[in-house]
């Protein structure tokens, strides 16, 4: 890895004039790998755009194979790109596509050679699509799609490869298979490879060398052990001291692609080609000790010595090293899954995600002339979501982009459509409405108020900081109008409980951390269940149970003296499980909302199985005196709380949840039985504590002796 291919010097890049990355200055050899990381917005596919000339330097230059003036079909002759973008090419095959890396080669027809013709062939064999050659590249899987293009760049036998973010779309057999390969391409035939990636653990493992970009420049450059060393991550993407080494463990382990210790590192260098394996040393389940299944043997001074193992280089063990990966917990690390029971269920992304990925996208390409393929935010719930927009287009003075929902295992009734967002420049700010198929508020007591579009609060918030990231990205000081749309929304709309909840004409833009947490029944009734088992055999006899996240964040502020398990709408399954391991007590805790349902013997409290919250509420205020007129009015309130509020008004709030409360008491009775002592304590994000059950009272009673 002597001889330099690719080589920035002093660059500086950007969109519309403006510079968004500065003093970029760094060299890939032949034969290297070189990551690029960061936080989002830092710069990173800004650099890569620019050393591949799909950007024009604003200052600096770029040395291709040490030249700088080389012409487009010269340099794609010597560095080919690939991203991430779900490329469309109707009617061509796959051996079609790959042949379009030969065209630098041939002349102005673009007829190929015998030579061309048997590039293509063996690219195909060697990176194992062969087989897929006569298929339509339009009917292929993102994963397939994404070894064919990187067949195309292979078949154009470069020097340099380019990539951005090149597993964001891969499942794990596809991801583990395409850094095979790119460490297959830089090590046996010498190609320099510099790619961006936001999985640090796989930068960690894969590269020579990692490039760290944060606000415009290259803030540390250096190997992999150097980078990841010293709390540098948590002080580059901003976290709290000690909490990447806390969650992905300490940086010095042992990294995949990475053995410095071992004596013939790099490549096994003076090593016979028959003897020759680059995987020998780099075993993903290395770190699994005793436990990784291949062969090994213990050095003299301790280390764990691979080099008689062939285990992970065969193709036939890669089933075998993937089951092993549950136990690295790899799949959890990298955000996309959650394990349920004994399922991992892929999440999914919420349509203000969608929204503001759309409107991320949008924003770009009217304010840069350039329709970016690929838009990535950070959630908030700490995940990074990144989709390829469907459409991005230029419709008059606005930007137009579509994006396409995808809910994970937990699909709902919005899952699959489009969420489209229009881009118009304004005079100052940021500001947001619904349009086509995007439903308007019309009774009071939601999240946004009557006649505006319904889109809620954190959507908003995550639509508006990915315009004004744009705006940032491309030097531009004015306001941006945002309009979502979703086209199929009224039709959807009608297959939710928007209507009854006072939402019109379209879907509700909603989420409050971005993404979908898949919701398998039976997994999660497992899971419950399996918690429940975990807590019983710890000794503990009384368990709170709560919904989710709001019952969590009420109990951090009561102290309440009982280990608590997450029941979801699960409420007669958690019972069940409660009292079939022998729990003593069982207090539910939750909001109104979810809880009220209780006291009409509902048991899975998911709307698609009950919504009786208004008729509950109307059925109780009538027995306890409530005029026609209020029960007309609770009828028709949206919301819990705004039921609760109009109680205020006629004075019989108290009445009301006493005789509610009696109610929930009577079913958990009737479910618990004589084998479980089960209350609730029920409560409201805007009214505090609302009241307890007979039950629960004696039972914190208890507790507190």
């Amino acid at each position: 890895m002597t001889d330099v291919v690719l080589r920035a010097s002093g660059l500086a890049a950007g969109y519309g004039g403006s510079a968004v990355v500065h003093d970029v200055t760094f060299a890939v050899r032949s034969g290297e790998i070189v990551s690029l990381i960061g936080p989002n917005g830092a710069g990173k596919s800004t650099v890569l755009r620019a050393v591949a000339r799909q950007l024009a330097p604003l200052a600096g230059t770029v040395y291709l194979d040490g030249r700088a003036d080389l012409d487009a079909r010269a340099a794609a002759q010597k560095l080919a790109i690939l991203t991430t973008d779900r490329v469309r090419v109707p009617k061509l095959t796959v051996r079609d596509v790959v042949s379009l890396g030969r065209y630098p080669y041939t002349g102005m027809l673009g007829v190929l050679t015998a030579r061309d013709r048997a590039v293509v062939e063996e690219t195909l064999e060697r990176l194992h699509v062969a087989d897929l050659a006569a298929r339509d590249f339009d009917a292929l899987s993102d994963g397939q799609r994404q070894r064919v293009l990187l067949a195309r760049a292979v078949a154009q036998e470069p020097e340099a490869l380019v990539l951005d973010e090149p597993t964001a779309f891969l499942d794990l057999r596809c991801e583990l298979e395409l850094l095979t390969l790119l460490h297959g391409l830089a090590r046996e035939r010498g190609v320099a490879v510099v790619l961006s990636l936001h999985d640090l653990t796989l930068a960690r493992r894969l590269s020579d060398t990692v490039l760290a970009v944060k606000n415009g420049v290259i803030d540390r450059a250096g190997a992999p052990e150097d980078v990841f060393s010293g709390g540098y991550i948590d002080e580059l993407y901003d976290l709290p001291r000690g909490a990447y080494d806390g969650a992905y463990g300490a940086a010095g382990s042992y990294s995949f692609f990475q053995n410095r210790a071992c004596a013939k590192f790099p490549c096994h260098k003076g090593v016979a080609a028959a003897d020759f394996n680059c995987l020998f040393c780099y075993c993903p389940l290395y770190t699994l000790g005793d436990r990784c299944g291949g062969n090994f043997r213990y050095t003299e001074t301790g280390k764990k010595s691979c080099v008689d193992c062939d285990f992970p280089h065969r193709r036939e063990n890669y089933d075998a090293i993937l089951s092993r990966y549950g136990e690295l917990a790899e799949l959890a690390r990298q955000g996309r899954y959650v394990r349920s029971g004994q399922r991992l269920l892929r999440r999914g992304y919420t349509t203000g995600t969608c929204a503001a990925l759309a409107a991320l996208a949008a924003a770009r390409l009217l304010l840069t002339g350039e329709a970016p393929e690929t838009a990535r935010i950070t959630t908030p719930g700490g995940v990074t979501a990144a989709l390829a927009p469907e459409v991005c287009e230029k419709r008059g003075d606005a930007a137009f982009c579509a994006v396409r929902k995808d809910a994970g295992d937990d699909p709902d009734a919005t899952d699959g459509c489009l969420v489209c967002a229009t881009v118009r420049k304004t005079a100052s700010g940021v500001t947001i409405d619904g349009g086509e198929g995007v439903g308007r508020v019309t009774k009071a007591g939601l999240d946004q108020s009557v006649g505006a579009a319904a889109i809620n609060s954190v959507p908003r918030r995550m639509i508006a900081e990915a315009a004004e990231a744009a705006c940032r990205e491309a030097g531009y000081s004015g306001g941006l109008s945002v309009v979502i749309s979703v086209p199929d929304g009224e039709r959807l709309a009608k297959k939710t409980f928007n209507p009854l909840l006072g939402v019109e004409g379209g879907v509700s833009i909603l989420g409050t951390s971005g993404v979908v947490e898949p919701m398998s029944e039976r997994a999660i009734v497992d899971t419950i269940e399996t918690e429940l088992r975990q807590k019983r055999a710890e000794g503990f006899s009384r368990v709170i149970l709560t919904p989710g996240n709001y019952g969590q964040e009420f109990l951090k502020t009561r102290g309440y003296g009982a280990p608590y398990v997450k029941y979801s709408n699960f409420l007669g399954d958690a019972l069940d499980c409660a009292a079939a391991l022998g729990f003593e007590d069982a207090l539910l805790v939750g909001h109104v909302g979810k809880l009220v349902k209780l006291a009409g013997g509902v048991m899975n409290t998911h709307s698609k199985y009950a919504d009786c919250r208004a008729e509950l509420f109307c059925a109780h205020a009538a027995a306890n005196g409530a005029d026609a007129a209020l029960c007309r009015r609770l009828m028709d309130a949206a919301t819990a709380d705004a039921c609760i509020a109009l109680l205020d008004e006629a004075g019989l709030r108290p009445a009301v949840l006493d005789s509610l409360l009696t109610a929930m008491q009577r079913r958990l009775d009737r479910r618990a039985g004589d084998k479980l002592r089960a209350g609730a304590v029920v409560f409201s994000n805007e009214y505090g504590l609302l009241g307890e059950t007979a039950a629960a009272k004696t039972i914190l009673q208890d507790w507190s002796k």
